[in-house]
């Protein structure tokens, strides 16, 4: 009787031991799906508030302001590094539905080697009020009136569609030029030295075909830059020939103004006006030499 009441109480034990540990998974299980719920619940409320402040920010954050582009006019028509030019926007200037033959193109001259260092000067007397000169690279519109396909001395190629126009150099501005201002260019006074006509200077200046024609100018290559023109072909009794230049000659600055493209020859030259002393640094079989000119 004793030992059946020993049973009766152990198993009545067991049984309550067992009831704890389902009453304490129950707990674990309910208490971790909770601790889940906070954590997932924290995690998303922590998202939403930082995509609400950056949605404030967004719409808080002030506008960028755009210029337009006339803002910069004035240092084009003040142009410190040559003569004053006038900014023409787009929409007063060329049609870019402008076609057909391109009549009104004045070529005033080429400079030419590689593609990429190839160019030709333009004027289009078709636009009124407007009678400046543009330096063009290979492979650019040409005031939409073509694509720029090909550049030698003394003519270019425009390609417009399937139709290609050769348009030659002109010289007969060069021809009235010469006409009307006999005289001697420079006189030189000394190995390196020379005395400039200023009144010859402003009228080479006034018509730069004579720049570009008086001799040829080819880019000089030296480890993969340009390093100034090499001169060839100058014309006997032209202005290279009156400044001291021949044939080989490197040009390379103008009053410490390099010459590595065309629109800085162009600068360099216009930089002239006003100046009573001009250095020109060359390079003549193979040695650095400077030339000196004094302008009267």
């Amino acid at each position: 009787m004793f030992n059946l009441a020993l049973k009766s109480m152990a198993f009545n034990r067991q049984k309550a031991f067992y009831f704890i540990n389902v009453f304490l998974v129950v707990s674990i299980f309910f208490s971790g799906l909770w601790l889940t719920r906070d954590i997932i619940s924290i995690v998303f409320l922590k998202k939403d508030s930082q995509t609400a402040d950056m949605g404030d920010k967004i719409k808080t954050a002030p506008a960028l302001k755009t210029k337009d582009i006339m803002n910069y006019a004035a240092i084009l028509e003040k142009n410190p590094f040559g003569s004053p030019m006038k900014f023409i926007p787009l929409s007063a200037g060329y049609d870019s539905r402008r076609g057909g033959s391109p009549a009104s193109l004045i070529l005033v001259g080429t400079v030419t080697g590689p593609k990429n260092l190839s160019y030709a000067i333009f004027e289009d007397k078709s636009q009124s009020g407007f009678a400046g000169q543009e330096v063009f690279a290979y492979g650019k519109n040409v005031y939409n009136y073509g694509i720029l396909s090909r550049i030698e001395k003394g003519w270019v190629e425009l390609k417009q569609g399937a139709n290609t126009y050769k348009i030659p150099v002109t010289e007969i501005r060069i021809t009235e030029m010469e006409s009307k201002a006999p005289g001697a260019f420079a006189q030189k006074v000394g190995e390196k030295e020379y005395i400039l006509d200023q009144k010859r200077i402003q009228e080479a200046l006034n018509t730069p075909e004579q720049i570009l024609t008086d001799a040829r100018l080819l880019p000089n290559i030296r480890d993969g830059r340009q390093e100034g023109f090499t001169m060839s072909e100058v014309k006997t009794g032209g202005l290279y020939d009156s400044l001291g230049l021949r044939n080989g000659d490197v040009l390379l600055k103008v009053n410490r103004l390099e010459i590595s493209s065309p629109d800085a020859a162009m600068q360099a030259m216009s930089a002239l006006k006003g100046m009573d002393r001009v250095h020109l640094d060359v390079i003549r079989n193979g040695s650095r030499m400077t030339m000196t000119y004094q302008v009267k």
